[in-house]
């Protein structure tokens, strides 16, 4: 049975190269561990499973249809699935916003609920002489460090967040060069320690378009040549254009054969 994570969007997007191709696909990817050139077995459509190698590991924030499932060596494609060996970790590492949530509770940091929609939970601590928040969005996670202490809401509750305040930086999940997640846990942990010089985490990281350069430079060749829709590639950053190019990269890889 696949677990919730697996049905979500994947932050961490695996390149991999299936048999009888040599084009790389996207598949989602839940475990920090996996590097290019592991051979993994790869779920597609229909509970169909086969054997791919990883040529990229990018995090692009993408909604991959297929997914790793486990390394070569830790399961066994048979007729009912995949049979994992004992011990098989189905994700690895900090690779979704609930797991960050997760793991700042566990650090004492307070969630609660933003008044406003954008956030999906908004999390707050107190060092000796500030209040910090860590706000996560959907497609990206916020920093902001207040000028002196303030009452935390209780936990879970509903309270108003002024992004104006203090200090604030807009990080986005797609195109960034590290775990952004990851990044998160470390501006706490500096936090926590009463650092006081917090520049290297204001900076912003990611990008809000989270095609890559060689998508938006097709869809500009397809506009210019008057096409609306490229096909291959995506149309634009939003959602919609995402999922039809989506569905074009993965009908040809399942019709490769």
């Amino acid at each position: 049975m696949v677990s919730e994570i697996h049905r979500k969007m994947s932050y961490i997007v695996a390149f991999v190269r299936l048999p009888g191709t040599s084009k790389e696909y996207p598949v989602r990817c839940f475990r920090t561990d996996i590097k290019p050139e592991d051979a993994v077995i790869v779920e597609l459509f229909g509970d169909r499973f086969e054997i791919g190698r990883v040529s990229a590991v990018k995090y692009l924030d993408w909604d991959c249809k297929a997914r790793v499932v486990c390394k070569v060596g830790e399961g066994e494609i048979t007729s009912r699935g995949v049979q994992f060996a004992p011990g098989t970790p189905r994700s690895v590492g900090i690779v979704s916003g609930e797991m960050l949530i997760a793991r700042l509770r566990e650090r004492g940091w307070t969630p609660y609920h933003s008044l406003v929609t954008t956030y999906r939970m908004v999390l707050a601590f107190n060092n000796e002489i500030q209040t910090a928040r860590i706000l996560v969005r959907k497609h990206g996670v916020d920093f902001q460090v207040l000028p002196d202490l303030q009452a935390l809401p209780p936990a879970l509750s509903q309270a108003s967040v002024a992004t104006a305040e203090g200090r604030f930086v807009q990080h986005f999940l797609a195109h960034t060069t590290f775990n952004l997640y990851e990044g998160a846990i470390r501006f706490a942990e500096a936090f926590e320690r009463n650092e006081g010089n917090y520049d290297r985490f204001f900076v912003s990281v990611g990008k809000k378009d989270r095609r890559t350069v060689e998508q938006k430079a097709a869809a500009a060749r397809a506009k210019r040549a008057g096409r609306e829709d490229s096909g291959f590639y995506w149309r634009g950053s939003g959602d919609d254009g995402m999922e039809k190019g989506m569905d074009a990269w993965y009908s040809e890889m399942l019709a490769r054969d």
